[in-house]
Protein backbone atom coordinates (compact mmCIF):
# COMPACT_ATOMS: atom_id res chain seq x y z
CA UNK A 1 0.00 0.00 0.00
CA UNK A 2 1.20 3.48 -0.88
CA UNK A 3 0.55 6.27 1.62
CA UNK A 4 0.32 9.98 0.83
CA UNK A 5 -0.07 12.49 3.64
CA UNK A 6 -0.05 16.14 4.61
CA UNK A 7 -0.16 17.79 8.04
CA UNK A 8 -0.53 21.34 9.32
CA UNK A 9 -1.04 22.92 12.74
CA UNK A 10 -1.57 26.57 13.70
CA UNK A 11 -2.36 28.36 16.95
CA UNK A 12 -5.41 30.12 15.48
CA UNK A 13 -6.42 33.74 15.87
CA UNK A 14 -7.10 33.85 19.62
CA UNK A 15 -4.75 31.47 21.46
CA UNK A 16 -1.16 32.58 22.02
CA UNK A 17 0.13 29.04 22.49
CA UNK A 18 -0.48 26.02 20.29
CA UNK A 19 -1.43 23.14 22.59
CA UNK A 20 -2.00 20.71 19.71
CA UNK A 21 0.59 18.16 18.59
CA UNK A 22 0.69 15.70 15.74
CA UNK A 23 2.77 12.80 14.48
CA UNK A 24 3.24 11.42 10.97
CA UNK A 25 5.20 8.18 10.74
CA UNK A 26 4.31 6.81 7.28
CA UNK A 27 6.89 4.02 7.39
CA UNK A 28 4.90 2.56 10.31
CA UNK A 29 1.51 3.62 8.97
CA UNK A 30 1.05 5.72 12.12
CA UNK A 31 -0.62 9.14 12.31
CA UNK A 32 -1.69 10.93 15.51
CA UNK A 33 -3.33 14.19 16.58
CA UNK A 34 -3.46 15.28 20.24
CA UNK A 35 -5.12 18.37 21.68
CA UNK A 36 -3.79 19.46 25.07
CA UNK A 37 -6.59 20.50 27.36
CA UNK A 38 -6.58 24.27 27.57
CA UNK A 39 -8.37 24.30 30.91
CA UNK A 40 -5.55 22.36 32.53
CA UNK A 41 -1.90 23.18 33.18
CA UNK A 42 0.46 22.89 30.24
CA UNK A 43 -1.73 21.22 27.67
CA UNK A 44 1.09 21.69 25.17
CA UNK A 45 3.35 19.47 27.28
CA UNK A 46 0.64 16.81 27.57
CA UNK A 47 -0.07 16.66 23.83
CA UNK A 48 3.61 16.52 22.88
CA UNK A 49 4.29 13.84 25.50
CA UNK A 50 1.32 11.86 24.20
CA UNK A 51 2.41 11.72 20.55
CA UNK A 52 6.02 10.98 21.51
CA UNK A 53 4.94 8.13 23.80
CA UNK A 54 2.74 6.58 21.10
CA UNK A 55 5.61 6.82 18.63
CA UNK A 56 8.08 5.25 21.06
CA UNK A 57 5.75 2.36 21.84
CA UNK A 58 4.88 1.58 18.21
CA UNK A 59 8.48 1.67 16.96
CA UNK A 60 9.62 -0.49 19.89
CA UNK A 61 11.72 1.95 21.91
CA UNK A 62 10.12 0.78 25.15
CA UNK A 63 9.18 -2.64 26.45
CA UNK A 64 5.70 -3.66 27.63
CA UNK A 65 6.81 -3.41 31.29
CA UNK A 66 6.04 0.35 31.66
CA UNK A 67 2.34 -0.52 31.54
CA UNK A 68 2.89 -2.14 34.91
CA UNK A 69 4.33 1.08 36.30
CA UNK A 70 8.03 0.29 36.05
CA UNK A 71 10.70 2.34 34.33
CA UNK A 72 10.97 2.44 30.55
CA UNK A 73 13.23 -0.25 29.15
CA UNK A 74 14.94 0.45 25.77
CA UNK A 75 14.18 -2.04 23.02
CA UNK A 76 15.25 -2.42 19.42
CA UNK A 77 12.59 -1.53 16.88
CA UNK A 78 10.01 -4.21 16.00
CA UNK A 79 10.93 -6.25 19.11
CA UNK A 80 7.27 -6.98 19.82
CA UNK A 81 5.05 -9.18 17.71
CA UNK A 82 1.45 -8.26 18.49
CA UNK A 83 -1.64 -7.50 16.42
CA UNK A 84 -1.99 -3.92 15.11
CA UNK A 85 -5.11 -3.40 17.23
CA UNK A 86 -3.31 -4.49 20.39
CA UNK A 87 -0.22 -2.45 19.49
CA UNK A 88 -2.26 0.71 19.04
CA UNK A 89 -4.24 0.11 22.22
CA UNK A 90 -1.08 -0.50 24.23
CA UNK A 91 0.47 2.66 22.83
CA UNK A 92 -2.53 4.74 24.00
CA UNK A 93 -2.33 3.22 27.49
CA UNK A 94 1.40 3.89 27.60
CA UNK A 95 0.86 7.50 26.54
CA UNK A 96 -1.76 7.88 29.25
CA UNK A 97 0.63 6.62 31.91
CA UNK A 98 3.43 8.88 30.70
CA UNK A 99 1.19 11.95 30.92
CA UNK A 100 -0.40 10.86 34.21
CA UNK A 101 2.95 10.14 35.87
CA UNK A 102 4.36 13.50 34.81
CA UNK A 103 1.24 15.25 36.06
CA UNK A 104 1.46 13.49 39.42
CA UNK A 105 5.18 14.06 39.99
CA UNK A 106 5.85 17.53 38.54
CA UNK A 107 4.33 20.53 40.32
CA UNK A 108 3.99 22.74 37.22
CA UNK A 109 2.28 19.98 35.26
CA UNK A 110 -0.38 18.92 37.74
CA UNK A 111 -3.79 18.36 36.16
CA UNK A 112 -2.61 18.39 32.56
CA UNK A 113 -4.41 16.20 30.04
CA UNK A 114 -4.90 15.68 26.33
CA UNK A 115 -7.29 14.24 23.80
CA UNK A 116 -5.93 11.91 21.13
CA UNK A 117 -6.98 10.39 17.84
CA UNK A 118 -4.66 7.88 16.17
CA UNK A 119 -4.64 5.99 12.87
CA UNK A 120 -2.57 2.85 12.34
CA UNK A 121 -2.53 1.37 8.82
CA UNK A 122 -1.62 -2.30 8.49
CA UNK A 123 -2.16 -4.41 5.39
CA UNK A 124 -5.56 -3.41 4.06
CA UNK A 125 -6.91 -2.43 7.48
CA UNK A 126 -7.15 0.90 9.27
CA UNK A 127 -7.16 0.87 13.07
CA UNK A 128 -8.51 4.07 14.63
CA UNK A 129 -8.35 4.93 18.34
CA UNK A 130 -9.67 8.04 20.05
CA UNK A 131 -10.10 9.56 23.48
CA UNK A 132 -11.81 12.93 23.78
CA UNK A 133 -13.23 15.09 21.00
CA UNK A 134 -10.44 15.05 18.41
CA UNK A 135 -11.88 13.28 15.39
CA UNK A 136 -11.15 10.93 12.51
CA UNK A 137 -13.10 11.07 9.25
CA UNK A 138 -13.02 8.93 6.13
CA UNK A 139 -13.71 10.43 2.70
CA UNK A 140 -14.67 7.71 0.20
CA UNK A 141 -16.56 8.02 -3.09
CA UNK A 142 -17.57 11.62 -2.33
CA UNK A 143 -18.97 10.55 1.05
CA UNK A 144 -17.61 11.93 4.32
CA UNK A 145 -18.08 9.73 7.38
CA UNK A 146 -17.07 10.51 10.96
CA UNK A 147 -15.22 7.40 12.16
CA UNK A 148 -14.97 8.34 15.84
CA UNK A 149 -17.46 9.12 18.58
CA UNK A 150 -16.84 12.35 20.50
CA UNK A 151 -16.26 11.91 24.21
CA UNK A 152 -17.71 15.24 25.25
CA UNK A 153 -20.58 16.60 27.30
CA UNK A 154 -22.33 18.10 24.30
CA UNK A 155 -22.07 14.80 22.39
CA UNK A 156 -23.60 12.93 25.34
CA UNK A 157 -26.46 15.43 25.50
CA UNK A 158 -27.05 15.00 21.77
CA UNK A 159 -27.06 11.20 22.06
CA UNK A 160 -29.60 11.46 24.91
CA UNK A 161 -31.72 13.89 22.83
CA UNK A 162 -31.35 16.57 25.49
CA UNK A 163 -30.07 18.97 22.85
CA UNK A 164 -30.81 19.54 19.17
CA UNK A 165 -27.98 20.11 16.70
CA UNK A 166 -29.08 23.74 16.44
CA UNK A 167 -29.12 24.34 20.21
CA UNK A 168 -25.84 22.45 20.62
CA UNK A 169 -24.05 25.23 18.76
CA UNK A 170 -24.77 27.54 21.70
CA UNK A 171 -24.35 25.01 24.52
CA UNK A 172 -22.20 26.75 27.19
CA UNK A 173 -20.18 23.60 27.96
CA UNK A 174 -19.26 22.60 24.41
CA UNK A 175 -15.58 22.28 25.29
CA UNK A 176 -16.04 19.92 28.25
CA UNK A 177 -14.68 16.45 27.42
CA UNK A 178 -15.81 13.32 29.26
CA UNK A 179 -12.62 11.37 28.48
CA UNK A 180 -8.99 12.41 28.14
CA UNK A 181 -5.53 10.97 28.61
CA UNK A 182 -3.52 11.77 31.73
CA UNK A 183 -6.33 12.35 34.20
CA UNK A 184 -6.20 8.90 35.80
CA UNK A 185 -3.88 5.89 35.83
CA UNK A 186 -6.07 3.93 33.40
CA UNK A 187 -7.29 5.34 30.09
CA UNK A 188 -10.71 4.70 28.60
CA UNK A 189 -10.82 5.00 24.82
CA UNK A 190 -12.42 3.57 21.68
CA UNK A 191 -10.59 1.54 19.06
CA UNK A 192 -12.08 0.12 15.85
CA UNK A 193 -10.87 -1.60 12.69
CA UNK A 194 -12.01 -0.72 9.16
CA UNK A 195 -11.17 -2.26 5.79
CA UNK A 196 -9.38 0.14 3.45
CA UNK A 197 -10.48 0.78 -0.13
CA UNK A 198 -8.26 2.29 -2.80
CA UNK A 199 -8.02 6.09 -2.53
CA UNK A 200 -9.60 6.25 0.93
CA UNK A 201 -8.76 9.61 2.46
CA UNK A 202 -8.54 9.87 6.25
CA UNK A 203 -8.74 13.19 8.09
CA UNK A 204 -7.50 13.45 11.68
CA UNK A 205 -8.14 16.78 13.36
CA UNK A 206 -8.48 18.66 16.62
CA UNK A 207 -11.76 20.35 17.50
CA UNK A 208 -10.27 23.66 16.45
CA UNK A 209 -11.24 22.58 12.93
CA UNK A 210 -14.61 20.94 13.58
CA UNK A 211 -15.88 23.71 15.88
CA UNK A 212 -15.32 26.19 13.07
CA UNK A 213 -16.13 24.10 9.99
CA UNK A 214 -19.14 21.77 9.90
CA UNK A 215 -19.22 18.42 8.10
CA UNK A 216 -21.03 19.80 5.06
CA UNK A 217 -18.31 22.40 4.55
CA UNK A 218 -15.57 19.81 5.17
CA UNK A 219 -17.01 17.61 2.43
CA UNK A 220 -17.26 20.56 0.05
CA UNK A 221 -13.61 21.47 0.64
CA UNK A 222 -12.38 17.88 0.21
CA UNK A 223 -14.10 17.75 -3.17
CA UNK A 224 -12.23 20.81 -4.42
CA UNK A 225 -8.77 19.39 -4.99
CA UNK A 226 -6.78 16.16 -5.13
CA UNK A 227 -3.54 17.63 -3.78
CA UNK A 228 -3.25 16.95 -0.04
CA UNK A 229 -1.03 19.97 0.62
CA UNK A 230 -3.62 22.22 -1.03
CA UNK A 231 -6.43 20.54 0.89
CA UNK A 232 -4.75 20.83 4.30
CA UNK A 233 -4.15 24.52 3.69
CA UNK A 234 -7.77 25.03 2.60
CA UNK A 235 -9.08 23.34 5.73
CA UNK A 236 -6.90 25.51 7.97
CA UNK A 237 -7.89 28.64 6.05
CA UNK A 238 -11.59 27.80 6.40
CA UNK A 239 -11.27 27.42 10.18
CA UNK A 240 -9.36 30.70 10.43
CA UNK A 241 -11.89 32.49 8.25
CA UNK A 242 -14.69 31.21 10.52
CA UNK A 243 -13.01 32.74 13.57
CA UNK A 244 -10.04 30.53 14.45
CA UNK A 245 -10.90 30.59 18.14
CA UNK A 246 -8.80 27.53 19.00
CA UNK A 247 -5.65 25.75 17.86
CA UNK A 248 -6.23 23.98 14.55
CA UNK A 249 -4.52 20.76 13.49
CA UNK A 250 -5.17 18.76 10.32
CA UNK A 251 -3.60 15.48 9.19
CA UNK A 252 -4.69 14.05 5.82
CA UNK A 253 -3.77 10.49 4.82
CA UNK A 254 -4.60 8.91 1.45
CA UNK A 255 -4.24 5.17 0.90
CA UNK A 256 -3.42 3.70 -2.51
CA UNK A 257 -4.15 -0.01 -2.31
CA UNK A 258 -2.31 -2.32 -4.67
CA UNK A 259 -2.91 -6.04 -5.16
Amino acid sequence: MKIEYSAKSVSGLVRERNEDAYLCLPEKGLFVVADGMGGHNRGDVASKMCVEAIRDWVVGKVAPSPLDGSDDIPLCADARRVSPRKLLGESIQYANQRVFRASETTEGLRGMGTTVVALLLSGKMAFIANCGDSRAYRFRNHTLLQMTKDHSLVAEYLRLHLLTKASARHFPYRNVVTKALGLSSEASFDIRAHRICDRDLFLLCSDGLTEMVDDRKLKFLLLQNDDLEVLSNKLIEAALKAGGTDNITVVLVRCRVTD
